[in-house]
């Protein structure tokens, strides 16, 4: 079995064992947490795919995740992973769990970064503009870079637009070079 389809079938058994007890949303919060937390901590992945930790170790490490008490169902479900060998694929599985949450309440998870913060109202006004174009609502990750010196660029949905400043100035540099070429 391929290792992308394990993580896909686990987080689609969270998925429907969470709806059953009507708790999927409070799962996907803790889902966006626990991902965050091992996207940041190589420790954690280490000690979870370590053979000679053991069990309940890495049962109280997966529970510690958030830093809060987790909910029942997610406690249950770490217990599977435990049991069946399946802990070190924990970040994929809630990474999958993410997406396919977002898929069937038809979020659009979107990145806004920008050089300077933006108000609340040019916030607002594009979150409106987002959803009218694809529909569903819009999840707003926003992302601070001076470095891009101007403008934005946004992804919806794995979707980039680039209208930065330093891209533009790219663009220039490339279409420069390559205008000499010729």
């Amino acid at each position: 079995m391929s290792i992308g389809l394990i993580p896909a079938r686990y987080a689609k058994a969270l998925l429907e064992f969470a709806g059953e007890n009507s708790n999927a949303e409070l799962v996907y919060e803790e889902a966006k947490v626990i991902v965050l937390v091992l996207n940041k901590t190589k420790e954690v992945n280490l000690a979870l795919r370590n053979p000679k930790l053991p069990d309940e170790d890495k049962r109280e490490l997966m529970l510690k995740l958030t830093g809060k008490e987790l909910s029942d169902t997610l406690k249950r479900f770490m217990d599977l992973l435990l049991e069946n060998k399946r802990e070190a694929l924990l970040r994929q599985i809630m990474l999958k769990y993410i997406d396919f949450y977002r898929k069937d309440n038809k979020i659009n998870h979107t990145k806004l970064i920008t050089a300077t913060p933006i108000d609340a109202e040019t916030e607002q006004r594009l979150i409106k503009l987002i959803e009218a174009q694809v529909g569903g609502t819009v999840e707003l990750e926003k992302q601070i870079r001076p470095e891009i010196l101007g403008g934005f660029q946004i992804e919806v949905n794995h979707l980039r637009w680039d209208a930065t400043l330093s891209g533009q100035l790219k663009q220039l540099r490339k279409d420069m070079l390559n205008g000499n070429e010729k």
